[in-house]
């Protein structure tokens, strides 16, 4: 016996009819996003490839002088900025952290503008 649709498989349906322009739009919205916190992040001194999938950026902190852990240890502590030591994510992410720009274009720019902040008062 079949059970009835479920209202997330209506919305589903609904979806792959009707959702086209929607996914287009957020397409465009992720690739505003990656481009202004990847822009930034280079910016500021923190060097940083394109990424082509997903939302995370993956720059370098070597230049800082702390460890990974360090950085994003401090960073959240002094600046409220959080991101993940790359080196959770094995020995070529050292030297690295993860950030995610799954977050509004503002909050993205306050995040560089703290990150650089934080930067500039190391040693």
């Amino acid at each position: 016996m079949l059970s009835a649709p479920t209202m997330s498989q209506y919305a589903a349906l609904e979806a792959l009819k009707n959702g086209k322009e929607a996914m287009q739009e957020m397409v465009r919205e992720y690739h505003l996003r990656r481009n202004l916190f990847v822009d930034g992040l280079n910016r500021i001194g923190l060097p940083c490839h394109t990424p082509e999938g997903a939302f995370y950026a993956f720059p370098s902190v070597k230049e800082t002088g702390l460890t990974d852990f360090e950085f994003a240890e401090r960073l959240i502590t002094e600046a409220g900025v959080a991101v993940v030591p790359g080196n959770v994510f094995g020995n070529s992410g050292i030297g690295h952290v993860r950030c995610s720009y799954a977050v509004s274009r503002q909050e993205l720019t306050e995040a560089i503008r703290r990150m650089d902040e934080f930067i500039r008062s190391l040693p």
